[in-house]
């Protein structure tokens, strides 16, 4: 334990678990060489993961692929996502920082020492997520590609560590 009370320091941490996971992905051919559809095609996923220490999660996704012609392709999805914490979010032992802030009572910067350590009770996060976007590869520009993507998430339970400045503003 010889520098457990310095500053910025990286104590060793053990911990573990274990994830069992079924899954499941596929694409179907919808249609193929019709008039403004060269190919349509769907993909479905699934995924079913338990884990040891925060129990069980599902994630999916649905979308679809049209490809008008040999230069445009649409695509679009819907999904659900998840992201287990790590082992270092799970059972770190702990890391003090000496970081600086702006007091929001005073505007002063002051000094803060922090303690920040693993949450064996985290949970996955979850996401919502949608995204639409393009493909355009004209035939005339040889090589050429551009990619034009939108995206929404929306995220709960986010896992996620305040740091000195959001903490003074929540005081």
């Amino acid at each position: 334990i010889a520098g457990a009370y310095r500053l910025a320091n990286n104590q060793p941490f053990t911990g573990n678990y274990t994830i069992m996971e079924e899954f499941a992905e596929t694409q179907i051919p919808l249609l193929k060489d019709l008039p403004l559809v060269q190919k349509l095609t769907a993909s479905l996923a699934f995924r079913h993961a338990d884990y040891s220490t925060s129990g069980e999660a599902d994630s999916w996704k649905a979308g679809a692929v049209w490809q008008l012609n040999g230069d445009l392709r649409f695509r679009v999805s819907r999904s659900r996502d998840i992201r287990a914490p790590n082992l270092n979010e799970l059972f770190s032992t702990g890391l003090s920082t000496l970081s600086s802030a702006v007091d929001p009572r005073n505007n002063v910067n002051v000094s803060i020492f922090s303690f920040a350590s693993g949450n064996a009770s985290l949970q996955p996060e979850k996401a919502r997520t949608f995204s639409a976007g393009m493909v355009l590869e004209p035939s005339f520009l040889n090589r050429f590609s551009l990619s034009v993507d939108y995206y929404r998430i929306a995220l709960s339970d986010a896992i996620v560590q305040v740091g000195a400045n959001e903490t003074l503003q929540r005081c």
